[in-house]
Parts: structure tokens; sequence; C-alpha cells
């Protein structure tokens, strides 16, 4: 029979703060929507922009990625013993965006290779799997690593994902295709970003 699943923790990193921070402006109605510092759409106008105002809004790409999915880690992790004697080892399987201008397959191996260098944990990730599959990303992630759970192959593991649209490449991109907020464009949004983890673990 297979062993139910439980979830033992949650973090994240939003414009708008971690995951109570967030789920609380959610339930008030709050956004972190504002302008972005610099960047301006085709017409001139600043972009609008859902963005984190602790990160120099001029790192952009992996290094971007990494600090917001870094904050997260710390979160979810928090319910472990950072003082045992063994540091469990954690799988993790992480949903990034789809191939775009501004979001490489250099930079999705970037961002897997940082996190496995992350010291700030009571754990150790382990073998980093990545799913840069957009929108699907995090339900393909929580399908994978279920399966793997209800097979026994670890007790616990890590499922999230990261993403952020604050690339010159990227944004300039959504301008073109007019996905991005404006006047002119119908099927638009408000470019943002954040991270989310749920630690994952058998009964």
């Amino acid at each position: 029979m297979a062993s139910l699943i439980q979830i033992g923790g949650i973090g994240a990193r939003t414009p708008i703060g971690g995951a109570a921070a967030a789920a609380a402006a959610v339930r008030a109605g709050l956004s972190g929507v504002d302008e972005h510092p610099f960047m301006l759409d085709r017409d001139g106008r600043p972009t609008p922009a859902a963005l984190d105002a602790e990160i120099d809004p001029t790192d952009m790409g992996p290094k971007r990625l990494l600090a917001l999915a870094e904050s997260a880690l710390c979160e979810v992790c928090a319910p472990l013993d950072s003082r045992a004697s063994v540091r469990q080892k954690l799988p993790v399987f992480l949903g990034l965006p789809a191939r775009r201008p501004g979001f490489t397959e250099k930079h999705a191996e970037a961002v897997r290779t940082g996190l496995a260098r992350f010291e700030g944990l009571p754990a150790d990730l382990a073998e980093i799997t990545v799913f840069p599959h957009g929108h699907a990303a995090g339900l393909a992630a929580l399908a994978a690593a279920a399966d793997r759970l209800h097979n026994l192959a670890f007790d616990a593991c890590l499922v999230g994902g990261v993403d952020s649209y604050f690339h010159a490449d990227t944004v300039n991109w959504l301008d073109a295709n007019r996905q991005l907020a404006g006047p002119v464009s119908r099927s638009c949004f408000v470019p943002g970003e954040g991270a989310a983890f749920c630690l994952l673990a058998t009964d």
C-alpha cells in the first residue's frame, strides 16, 4: 500500500513577503504592483511590475532567481532540526521557466548548480531535478516527487519553483508580443517574480 504523503513545511519569497505574509496579503486584497525603476515599454512608459524591492533591480538572470529561491528554501526548512548531528539529504524537484528570451538552458543549469552549492540550510540539497516547463512546472515537479515518495525512494524531499520576468530580454519579448500590461494590450499581465517550496514526507 502506498504511503501517505504529508506536507511538513512551506516557504516562499514574493514581492509582498514570505509565505505567511503573502497569504495574508491575498486575503486582504493587497498586491505588490508598482513601476519598475528603470525598465520602459516600447512607448517609453515605466513597466508595471510586481518586483521584490529587497533585490537589486540591476540583478537579472540566475543571480536573481537564486536570491528568491534561497530565501524560500530557508523558510521551508525551518522545521528541520539544525542541531542534528547528521544533516538530512533532501532531493529537490525544481520548477523553472520554459525557455524564452532572457532564460536559456544555460540559465537553468546555473540555477540548479547554484542551489546545489547553497549551504545555509539544516539539510543538504541532493539530486536537484529541474522541470523547465513554465506554468506546468510546479505540477510536473510535484507529480514526480509524489511518485518517488510512494515508491519509497526516500522519506522526504523538497518541491517548488522559482521565476522572475525581470530580465531586459524577457520584458522586451513580452512587450513585442503585446503581453505587457498597458493601455494597448488586451491579453496582458503585470510581470512579477517569486519562489515557493514545500517539504514533503512520507508517514
